[in-house]
């Protein structure tokens, strides 16, 4: 093991046990990986058993990959290593062990994990080792048999991997089909002549040839769950965890050397998931997510390689700028939200204060934040007092809203939860239109962002039934359908979304489906709030900015909906006595503190008077 990559692990683990910094996931599962690493592979390499590893075999004529008993000819095809986007890990040596497995038992299997997962890349990779090509086609619910007969009779001699992509869409009589292969292969072809027979011809099979599937979920099937789950029984399956990409360009920027890894890689991850969320609402084709993937975060991460600055942030927004700019063709509007959210997004994460004392005790606190000027700022417009406890739980939920989807703000009464919450939303609406001015060192545009990119607070004390219902009036179902409601007196029926009669002429235009939704969910968070929340607020890492909220169900419907990457929920609470403690590890906990200091400390200066009418 290297002298530097050692010393690095030991400031690691220094900078768990100091208490200097808050202890952050990707700081553990960086440190765990360089530590299963260091012990699997380089700390017992003479004791580690490599036959059971793949390895290349040499005789006189030919080249076996070998995996403990079995060996599998090398198939001499060219590929160019350069081309895997696979993340190596000891995870993935595992992965890699089990597909192998795989091939030796099976000749078939279903590999199932979330999108971006490494699914594809880990069976290339497979494919690679081996020597051989892969072929893949894009299943969907309208994929016809004879498409899937022709791919796998004209593609089963090959050699090499096939591979159908959500396979979990086909339908029944495609899924038996492929069942039928997959058994006649494994039963009795390859104890005797390595050939099957299908439709009366006679197809050979080489020993290092896949069959494999690919799906997002072993447990749901949208279209025939008998007939697929008859077919998982006869595969052999493996689950991949999906990696977070803020761990994935943590680990990149750690092994490289950055000392800023963390912030850059939490930069760099809010950026394209930011970024994937816009291409899913403004482009007019949807594939236009795929230039914010973990491959594309990746390439851009490895951009700053070998460039030496002193200011790695400031490294990361001029290799962001090249990037968007030359890298990835994206559509104008996309490409202009996307510079001014990394202005916003740099001017918002500038929230760090430096606290001198004096030699009486006696401590002073120099905000040095341009956040917090545009929060005193915004204050001072709405005729509030700040003080420095809602400056800090204000600059707390910034954190929260730019890393989470669901958030629960907790505090005594009349402790200003909602004052935050409202100032917040107007510093960023704030923030987006002036941030060529607050922050000027990136390059200006002609016109600021487009009204349609607002930060609108919607609250409600409705009753659950009129939030997560099974109605027209459903909260929930208004907001998924794009009809945002309208913040205004609801009629006796019920709740009104946003038609263009009943909201004003100057607010119509700032509810659209392309808003900045925050759902304030005001009340306490009873027992049967819990069950159905947790479909919002789903385990980790679902409920975070990485995956975002997945889909959920409404109460006593089988509609299921997903929940736009635009709308982040906020439970407004007193107390957590009724929630449940999976519900609360899932969000972003916030604590207000009830003011107890005097008068004098607040910030007063900046308070004007509001001038009424004498007549």
């Amino acid at each position: 093991m290297s002298t530097t990559t050692s010393v690095r692990i030991k400031q690691l683990t220094a900078s768990l046990t100091s208490g200097d910094r808050l202890l952050h996931p990707c700081l553990v599962s960086t440190l765990l990986l360089q530590q299963f690493y260091y012990r699997d592979t380089l700390l017992h390499l003479s004791e580690i058993p490599w036959a059971n590893h793949p390895h290349y075999v040499t005789t006189d004529d030919e080249v076996h990959l070998a995996v403990g008993d079995l060996a599998l000819p090398y198939g001499y095809a060219y590929h160019n290593p350069t081309e895997s986007y696979l993340v190596v890990t000891p995870v993935t040596e595992r992965y890699l062990l089990a597909i192998f497995n795989c091939v030796k038992h099976y000749q078939a299997g279903v590999v199932s994990g979330g999108a971006c997962s490494g699914k594809t890349s880990l069976l290339q990779l497979a494919t690679i080792m081996l020597g051989r090509d892969l072929i893949q086609t894009f299943c969907t619910s309208i994929t016809s048999l004879k498409q899937i007969h022709r791919f796998i009779t004209g593609g089963i001699g090959s050699g090499g991997t096939l591979l159908l992509r959500n396979a979990d869409l086909l339908v029944g009589p495609i899924l038996s089909f492929i069942n039928i292969v997959v058994s006649t292969i494994m039963n009795s072809a390859l104890t005797t002549k390595h050939a099957i027979t299908l439709d009366d011809r006679e197809h050979v099979i080489d020993a290092g040839s896949m069959i494999m599937l690919t799906t997002s979920s072993l447990s749901s099937c949208p279209v025939s769950p008998n007939h697929f789950r008859a077919l998982c029984e006869s595969l052999s399956s493996i689950s991949v965890m999906c990696p977070a990409m803020e761990q994935i360009l943590h680990a990149v920027f750690f092994c490289y050397g950055f000392d800023q890894a963390l912030t850059l890689a939490r930069m760099l991850s809010l950026v394209w998931n930011e970024m994937r969320g816009v291409a899913l609402r403004l482009a007019p084709e949807k594939n236009h997510a795929r230039f914010f993937t973990i491959h594309t975060a990746k390439h851009c991460a490895k951009l700053m390689l070998g460039r030496h600055m002193s200011d790695e942030i400031q490294l990361l927004k001029d290799t962001l700028q090249v990037y968007l700019t030359t890298g990835l063709h994206l559509l104008p509007d996309i490409r202009t939200y996307a510079m001014s959210y990394i202005k916003s997004l740099w001017l918002v994460k500038d929230y760090t204060s430096v606290s001198t004392h004096t030699d009486d005790g006696s401590g002073t606190t120099i905000n040095q934040s341009d956040f917090q000027t545009m929060l005193k700022g915004t204050y001072t417009r709405h005729y509030f007092v700040p003080s420095e406890a809602s400056l800090h739980v204000a600059s707390a939920l910034m954190q929260a809203v730019a890393s989470h989807r669901s958030i629960i703000l907790c505090g005594p009464l009349k402790t200003g939860k909602t004052t935050c919450v409202n100032m917040l939303a107007a510093a960023l609406n704030d923030l987006f239109v002036d941030v060529d001015g607050a922050n000027p060192t990136l390059p200006q545009f002609p016109d600021p962002p487009p009204q349609d990119s607002r930060f609108i607070v919607i609250k409600t004390l409705l009753p659950m039934v009129s939030v997560d219902g099974n109605t027209d009036t459903s909260l929930i179902k208004s907001v998924v359908t794009e009809n945002v409601p309208c913040p205004l007196p609801h009629s006796a029926e019920g709740f009104k979304t946003n038609a263009t009669d009943t909201v004003p002429r100057d607010v119509a235009p700032l509810l659209t489906h392309r808003q900045r939704v925050w759902l304030v969910l005001d009340g306490s968070m009873e027992a049967a709030w819990t069950e159905h929340i947790l479909s919002l607020a789903s385990p980790s890492p679902s409920s975070s900015v990485t995956s975002g909220l997945s889909q959920f169900s409404l109460l006593e419907s089988e509609d299921t909906f997903t929940l736009p990457s635009n709308v982040t929920v906020l439970f407004e609470t007193v107390d957590l006595d009724h929630a449940s403690p999976t519900l609360v590890l899932n969000c972003s906990l916030i604590h207000a503190s009830p003011f107890h200091q005097p008068v004098n400390d607040a910030n007063t200066s900046s308070v004007r008077p509001l001038q009424q009418p004498l007549h």
